[in-house]
């Protein structure tokens, strides 16, 4: 991938650098420790002596001359600076300013594009920006959606803020119908956390007495977690040494308002990171393979131009048996290269096909993303790796892992049995399973 190249010659970049001042103060040092013996000696001469100063001078003279740290402080400055030179040329090659170059004509959906927008300014919290675009547009079916990540946000700051789970539990409850097992793992996570609080500050009998109100109700669905939990008194005097450090760990408060906020999302039909930022970074990270494309044809371009301009001087001073020749071993040369051409220009763009994206010309350009930005027109499972099709569609559970069907299926004999997700073992039911469309 081109960042993860201009990332590792930056390191190399860096790495020289710190090599080239390395060398370069050694040079200094040596010059200096010379200097410092030459004036030692001096200074232990007596007066009668003086002649051997002139030695001691033209000694140090012969070590500079041989040594020759201009020179070599001169070598080392060159080295570096072919090597920025070569990081900006890669550099240059990359990024482009004129982005016009990628650009094309597509008939955008305006209500699509808005609403992408609108959420996007839900997702971060920007309501009076949010609002402001609303009116601009003049649309009026959104406040149902800002209502609800309004909420959210709010649950969110409450846990990370103030440590407050009450308006969080409030609306699993309201909503334990439609989350199902995610409703009993995310009440065991947040009175979790309340736990240990009252566990570390408060007496043992405070802390057994929350473990009997709130936590073991829950025991039939997460036997071991509660049994954990329930260990932990007997280190009620060394927390420190309670061989569950995990659990208590305070980076859980913001791992939990990400999951919390990732179920919200969900049950909202949402994705928990925006279409819009997604889109954004997806076009960052393939933006330098569409550059570097339209970069090679045009150069191509420029050649074939070139050698066309070439090949019609060279024709013009031919003579006219010449000319006849080379023109009938022409029409043959260019009618077999440009079946060649045309065979291998199919078979490579039927392949790109499969893992690239097509420009404007029909050629298709490769472009390398991270697993999370990748997007594709067909789904493949990755239990069973087979394409879905009509009759074993793809499934989302409500984790938000997905898997064709005929791979969630299996897992359990009736719609309401519990199952379990084999990536993240969240629990949940088939009839909780969604169908996705591709």
């Amino acid at each position: 991938m081109e960042l993860q190249f201009i990332k590792k010659a930056y390191s190399k970049i860096i790495s020289w650098q710190l090599l080239i001042s390395f060398n370069s103060e050694g040079v200094v040092h040596d010059i200096l420790n010379k200097f410092e013996q030459a004036l030692h000696k001096i200074q232990s001469l007596n007066g009668t002596e003086a002649n051997n100063h002139k030695s001691i001078l033209m000694e140090l003279k012969a070590y500079l001359d041989q040594y020759d740290p201009c020179n070599r402080l001169m070598m080392y400055k060159k080295d570096l600076d072919k090597g920025l030179t070569e990081y900006y040329g890669s550099l240059k090659c990359l990024f482009h300013t004129d982005l016009s170059e990628a650009f094309r004509d597509t008939d955008f959906d305006h209500h699509m594009v808005n609403q992408i927008i609108v959420s996007h300014l839900y997702h971060h919290g920007q309501f009076k920006v949010a609002e402001c675009f609303v009116n601009e547009i003049g649309a009026t079916y959104y406040a149902v959606l800002r209502d609800e990540f309004r909420n959210m946000h709010s649950i969110v700051a409450a846990m990370r803020e103030r440590h407050d789970i009450q308006t969080a539990l409030s609306w699993i409850d309201m909503k334990r119908d439609e989350l199902g097992q995610s409703a009993v793992d995310l009440e065991l996570k947040l009175h979790q956390m309340i736990y240990f609080k009252v566990l570390k500050s408060g007496s043992n009998a405070d802390a057994l007495e929350y473990l009997k109100t709130w936590i073991s109700p829950l025991l039939p669905h997460h036997r071991n977690e509660v049994h954990k939990l329930a260990c932990c008194l007997l280190w009620k005097d060394k927390i420190d040494e309670c061989p569950y450090p995990g659990l208590m760990d305070p980076r859980n408060w913001d791992n939990l308002a990400e999951k919390f906020a990732l179920k919200y999302c969900n049950l909202l039909g949402e994705l928990y990171e925006s279409k819009l930022s997604q889109v954004v970074s997806a076009g960052l990270e393939g933006m330098s393979s569409v550059f570097m494309h339209l970069g090679s044809s045009a150069s191509k371009n420029g050649s074939s131009v070139e050698d066309g301009e070439g090949s019609e001087n060279g024709s013009s001073v031919e003579d006219g048996e010449g000319s006849e020749n080379g023109s009938s071993e022409d029409s043959e040369g260019s009618e077999n290269g440009s079946s060649a051409e045309d065979r291998e220009g199919s078979e490579n763009g039927s392949s790109a096909s499969e893992n690239g994206s097509s420009s404007e010309d029909g050629e298709f350009i490769l472009v390398d993303l991270v697993e999370e930005l990748m997007l594709h027109s067909v789904f493949i499972c990755p239990l069973l790796s087979v394409v879905a099709t009509e009759e074993n569609p793809p499934m989302q559970l409500p984790c938000g892992h997905v898997f064709c069907k005929r791979s969630v299926i299996p897992l359990t004999e009736y719609p309401k049995q519990l199952l379990k997700c084999p990536i993240c073992s969240d629990e949940t039911t088939a009839e909780e399973c969604r169908r996705l469309y591709f």
